[in-house]
């Protein structure tokens, strides 16, 4: 577990601005994205 932390870290950063631009333009993709851990977790970080 907390070694996937580690990566999802640096990675996190460089994806933040991604997933925020995705849920302010398409507010309805953003129920869907959050139904997927993976989006979840990185719309969140």
């Amino acid at each position: 577990m907390a070694s996937s932390t580690a990566p999802s870290a640096r990675c996190t950063p460089r994806l933040t601005p991604a997933p925020r631009a995705i849920s302010g333009s398409l507010p309805r993709l953003t129920p869907a994205l959050t139904t997927l851990p993976g989006t979840s977790l990185s719309a969140t970080g």
